[in-house]
């Protein structure tokens, strides 16, 4: 739990009240905490905002986003569809924001990881540091030293318990946290031009099962548009899916998907004969795509196979689209991996004011935190042996 820990233990501070107004790229309406902070023995100083509103954010707010989800257009939107508290903190030295963090309030089941099922749920209202649509994302932006030293500000500004997600585990979280894995995303490198050249790099079990399940669902339609066209029905098979979700974390309404920027977002609807059997939404940005969201009918009118033949039709549409990586998101990791994908680990840090409280969550992590072993599928027949999704070994598709 303490590896790659910021430790600032020892260090003094000494708090000074910062004369001078926040810096060129912060827009008027954003809210500068009293306190300027220099470590000492250090030349790193710089002081924190808190913004009420994405329009207050500076523009170089984007340049430290690694993905869409963190950009200010995102959210914008998921204020506007999603309100859940949202405010938004950035980290100033000399006039430039060098880092930001997105948080939001969310009840979350404290026991979603833990080792047996129990009766009942702990779902206290947390302050969550992440991006309020459950994606893979982390809610902190910025070069890691930097994300883990705001951070440490946020939870002194925020002064609750506070759950960060979805974080680099090589990132430096404050001594004050404690931190263990979570759910990790599946990724998948996209190399080939088209779907018959990913069917011929795949292993012989792995093609013969990825053929019969396109077979299973050769009579189907698949209508790719904008995410304008979102109706009831889709949300009822979004809610359906959500439902029986063991990780599940905020509700999002209808209009959040119907107004998902045009730009970025495709919706895909899979029907056969007149019937919508599932969809799926994706992001499409820069060479990059993402598995958003996918929906299905309950469990007494949903096919076999159907989320397989899903996460194919993602990986089709990634394919055609002309994208190198495709992020296949978290849970159901069994057929992503099928397909060839590859696990990337994530972490979550939990933080609370008390002392007595945080020596308990320290204590309880390893029964809070995700431990799954999950079977690594040797799915292509080419590249060095031992990677994952590479021939080392036989494996059971």
């Amino acid at each position: 739990m303490d590896r790659g820990r910021l430790h600032l233990r020892g260090q003094r501070r000494e708090h000074h009240h910062d004369p001078s107004p926040p810096g060129d790229g912060l827009r008027t309406g954003a809210r500068t905490l009293p306190a300027l902070r220099r470590l000492r023995g250090s030349t790193m100083s710089g002081f924190l905002c808190r913004h009420e509103s994405v329009d207050t954010l500076p523009a170089a707010w984007d340049g430290l986003a690694e993905a869409p989800w963190q950009q200010r257009r995102f959210l914008a939107h998921t204020q506007a569809t999603n309100p859940c508290s949202q405010r938004y903190y950035t980290w100033i030295e000399d006039g430039v924001c060098v880092a930001g963090a997105i948080v939001y309030n969310l009840p979350i089941d404290l026991l979603t990881y833990f080792p047996f099922k129990l009766p009942f749920s702990v779902a206290p209202n947390l302050r969550v540091c992440g991006v309020p649509a459950s994606v893979s994302c982390p809610g902190l932006l910025g070069p890691p030293h930097r994300a883990g030293r705001l951070l440490t500000e946020v939870c002194v500004a925020e002064a609750s318990f506070l759950v960060a997600l979805n974080l680099d585990p090589a990132m430096p979280v404050p001594p004050s946290m404690s931190a263990g894995p979570t759910l990790p995303t599946i990724t998948l490198e996209v190399p080939w031009r088209t779907i018959d050249e990913y069917e011929g790099a795949l292993r012989a079990d792995y093609r013969r099962r990825f053929r019969k399940i396109r077979a299973r669902f050769a009579g189907c339609r698949l209508e790719t548009t904008s995410c304008a066209a979102f109706t009831p029905a889709h949300h009822l098979q979004y809610l359906s899916v959500l439902n029986k979700s063991e990780a599940r974390l905020e509700t999002l309404p209808e209009a959040f998907f119907r107004g998902l920027p045009e730009e970025l977002f495709e919706l895909t609807t899979i029907t056969r004969d007149g019937v919508m059997l599932g969809w799926l939404v994706m992001l499409i940005h820069g060479g990059r795509a993402a598995f958003f969201m996918g929906g299905m009918p309950d469990d007494a009118r949903r096919e076999p196979d159907l989320y397989f033949y899903i996460t194919c039709c993602v990986l089709q549409r990634a394919i055609s689209r002309g994208a190198r990586f495709l992020d296949l998101g978290q849970t159901a990791e069994i057929p992503k991996l099928r397909l060839g994908g590859r696990l990337e680990p994530r972490a979550m840090a939990v933080y609370h004011p008390s002392g007595a409280l945080r020596l308990l969550l320290a204590a309880a992590a390893p029964l809070l935190s995700y431990h799954r072993e999950i079977e690594t599928h040797h799915v292509f027949t080419h590249c060095a042996p031992g990677e994952p999704g590479r021939p080392n070994q036989e494996t059971n598709p």
